[in-house]
């Protein structure tokens, strides 16, 4: 056996080993069945370009498949797992395009213009993903979830990003030699860097939205602070302004932003500032709806005069 064929090999070793460690922490953790069925999507996908070389025609150029099934289970993965509850038809549409496109291209004269399409809809999925990471955080209150948020984008979207591009510079003929190697190394190196940032945090990262970690032991700060939020909430009805943000509502408070995203994590129970916010709004759009006084209003109208800045947003909320 030749060096090049055992570093390969300890490689796919590698890889292989972090795509069990992950799954056991999916396990372990009863993960949400969404989030696990997102993850097991990617974790498949890895595992096709992992053997891809050792497996029997005409399974052995099956990257393409391994591929669209990591970009396109990282989509619904990131929006799971950092609370965005979209629709079945949002979350899958990457992994049924790039699909398409992956068997379709070597059933068509010209399989180089489908197979650059594929590639590009990696690119434009794994840019979302870091758009949606990044613009996301000020919602999110849940303290792990926000420590991981950044290497994850680095971990997984940047990825995506860079082999899919050095992949169309290869059918170009512009990737340079020495490169020819590196997404063999990244399909190694990802798992295992993945491995690590998974299963270190806490259970509950996978578990259902609504989960929230054990309170800890309250002070009479916390309990001063509980009361003002209360009343800013309940009775001077807050949460009506459209666009409030856990910024601007600690503003109100007179504390700092970080004491406040715990203070509703933690003692309040939930994992972004959106569903704290849209509880309030829902009990009264219910109110509205169900009220003889409100009987002429629209929907929509009732949906506006609670804080929501669209039907969309209020439509989602009210399903969940």
């Amino acid at each position: 056996m030749d060096v090049t064929s055992f570093l390969m090999g300890l490689l796919g070793g590698i890889a292989a080993g972090s795509l069990v460690i992950i799954f056991s922490a999916f396990v372990r953790a009863k993960a949400d069945p969404k989030l696990l069925a997102a993850g097991l999507t990617m974790i498949a996908g890895i595992g096709i370009i992992i053997f891809e070389d050792v497996l029997p025609p005409p399974w052995d150029y099956s990257s393409a498949f391994g591929a669209s099934a990591v970009a396109g289970g990282i989509w619904p993965f990131a929006l799971l797992l950092f609370g965005a509850r979209q629709n079945r038809a949002v979350m899958l549409a990457p992994l049924v395009a790039m699909m398409t496109l992956s068997i379709l291209a070597p059933l068509t004269p010209f399989p180089i213009v489908l197979l650059a399409l594929h590639r590009l809809g990696m690119i434009a999925t794994s840019l979302a993903v870091v758009v949606f990471v990044f613009r996301s955080e000020k919602d999110d209150l849940d303290p792990v979830r926000r420590r991981i948020r950044r290497p994850f984008v680095a971990l997984i979207g940047g990825w995506i990003a860079v082999t899919s591009i050095l992949a169309v510079m290869a059918r170009a003929g512009l990737r340079p030699d020495w490169l020819s190697s590196f997404d063999e190394i990244g399909t190694a190196l990802i798992p295992l860097l993945g491995a690590v940032l998974f299963t270190v945090p806490r259970k509950v990262l996978f578990q259902a939205p609504k989960t929230a970690p054990p309170a800890p032991r309250e002070t009479p700060e916390d309990e001063a602070l509980l009361a003002r939020l209360d009343k800013l909430m309940s009775e001077d009805q807050v949460w009506l302004e459209e666009g409030l943000t856990v910024g601007s509502l600690a503003e109100m408070l007179g504390v700092p932003e970080h004491h406040l995203r715990p203070l509703i994590n933690q003692r309040l129970g939930y994992r972004n500032f959106a569903a704290f916010i849209n509880e309030h709004r829902l009990s009264e759009a219910k109110r509205r709806l169900r009220s003889p006084e409100h009987k002429k209003e629209t929907v929509a109208s009732i949906a506006y005069a609670c804080g929501f800045g669209s039907l969309g947003p209020f439509g989602r909320a009210f399903k969940e």
